[in-house]
């Protein structure tokens, strides 16, 4: 049982009752088949795991205890409550303070997986560092690499619970140490930090994005592996890029792209059905990713657009897409290529791609959604002008009054949205304040 996991089973042995009492109560609860009860004089299995963590000398055992807890489904308020605390006490201690005693730590046992990886810590360069050779299980440290970045993505994601600052600032600097050499595990952590800045503001999440800062690290990791990214983590990582406003080596833009389209040629293009919708979602997510960081470097961005796959990626998904039920990656794909003025002909009667997506207008304005339809609004006012009183681009005559019903449910629900995040969020990403957005619903409104 526990004994058979390599980091609880080097913990264990500076401390065999902690593992005795671990294996005893699971063993306890497996014959009832139910939790303690406050009616048995022995300690519950929360409550050894709790005594555990406090006792833990590093973020690696506060790390491992807690993926212990969690597999055996004892990582509830009260066990998650002493894990933070515990990691505050080391980062505010010299043990947590001090870098050879991080998440990475090697000052007792065997050192994590990420020790060969692209992203080493002081303590792995250290003259008679433990060798990964030494009977390691790498596959256990890439486990406790997922589960903490899935805690941390979970953590942040969650809008009823929000940390304590020294509690965020420990796990912040818990993820910065742990080196975490699977990409997935560095791209959820980014996205659990942009979903946080979404519902706590900029400020929430100002001191892990700076230069040195958890994000950067995780950042520079996702580039040091960029081979072994997928698309969705290609996407989310230019997304959090655009979100956090990250600092970026020159070129990384076009090679995240790069390595989507290169992940897409991967997979089948003639996907159907629910994979056909996954694959969709993918490339819309795709080239959303690059529309957001656009503006940080518009010349990289224009080369990335101009790789023939981009171009490829872009008719798959005209001539994939299916009205209404595609609604959110239309709308998605068409603000993207909007912002970015990637409008390349293309299939036999070379359409233009914006024109190609335009055509589901009146189809796609049956499914409703306020922000959506505000981003499909601002996108086409940066492409083809405002419509001056009821005077309108030649290309959107067809869909005026597709455009006005659009614009007007907008400014029905307006004040209902206004000074709420959803809202702060939207406009913060397209430099937007909610008065040049009203003014925007406005000018389309008047088509009617």
């Amino acid at each position: 049982m526990l004994a058979q996991d390599p980091e609880l089973a080097q913990i264990a042995a500076e401390n065999p009752r902690m593992l005795r009492k671990l294996e005893q109560e699971i063993q306890a609860e497996a014959r009832s088949g139910r939790r303690q009860s406050a009616r048995n004089t022995g300690p519950s299995l929360v409550a050894i795991y709790v005594t555990s963590i406090v006792e833990a000398s590093s973020y690696r055992k506060v790390a491992a205890l807690l993926r212990s807890a969690i597999s055996q489904a004892a990582a509830d308020v009260q066990t998650t409550a002493a894990a933070f605390d515990r990691l505050r006490a080391l980062q505010a201690g010299a043990d947590g303070g001090n870098e050879n005693d991080g998440c990475n730590s090697t000052s007792v046992g065997t050192p994590t997986s990420s020790s060969s990886s692209h992203s080493r810590s002081s303590s792995d360069t250290q003259e008679g560092a433990p060798s990964l050779a030494r009977g390691h299980d790498s596959s256990i440290s890439a486990q406790l690499d997922q589960n903490l970045s899935n805690f941390v993505w979970a953590t942040l994601s969650n809008t009823q619970w929000q940390l304590p600052d020294e509690q965020l600032a420990a796990l912040m600097d818990c993820v910065r140490r742990q080196p975490m050499p699977v990409p997935l595990s560095n791209t959820t952590t980014l996205v659990g930090l942009v979903r946080y800045r979404n519902t706590r503001g900029e400020a929430a999440v100002r001191p892990y994005v700076g230069e040195g800062a958890a994000a950067q690290v995780v950042l520079n990791r996702v580039l040091s592996q960029l081979a072994m990214v997928d698309a969705q983590g290609c996407s989310e990582t230019l997304l959090s890029i655009a979100t956090l406003r990250l600092q970026f080596p020159p070129g990384s833009l076009t090679a995240l792209f790069q390595q989507a389209l290169q992940d897409f040629g991967g997979a089948s293009a003639q996907a159907s059905g629910t994979d056909g919708k996954k694959r969709l979602l993918s490339i819309s997510m795709a080239f959303l990713g690059l529309a957001r960081v656009y503006d940080l470097s518009p010349e990289e961005c224009k080369a990335a657009l101009e790789l023939p796959a981009a171009r490829d990626l872009a008719q798959e998904f005209v001539e994939g897409i299916q009205a209404p039920r595609d609604y959110n990656v239309w709308a998605d794909m068409l603000a993207a290529c909007c912002v970015m003025g990637f409008n390349p002909p293309g299939g036999s009667q070379a359409v233009p791609l914006l024109g190609a997506l335009l055509k589901h207008l009146p189809t796609m304005s049956t499914s409703f959604q306020f922000l959506r339809a505000s981003d499909i609004l601002l996108s086409l006012g940066r492409v083809y002008g405002l419509p001056a009183g009821r005077e309108i681009a030649l290309e959107l005559e067809p869909y005026r009054k597709n455009l006005a019903s659009m614009a007007g449910g907008c400014l029905k629900l307006f004040d209902e949205y206004l000074d709420k995040p959803p809202l702060e969020s939207w406009c913060a990403a397209r430099r937007q304040s909610p008065a040049e957005l009203r003014q925007l619903l406005v000018a389309y409104a008047s088509l009617g």
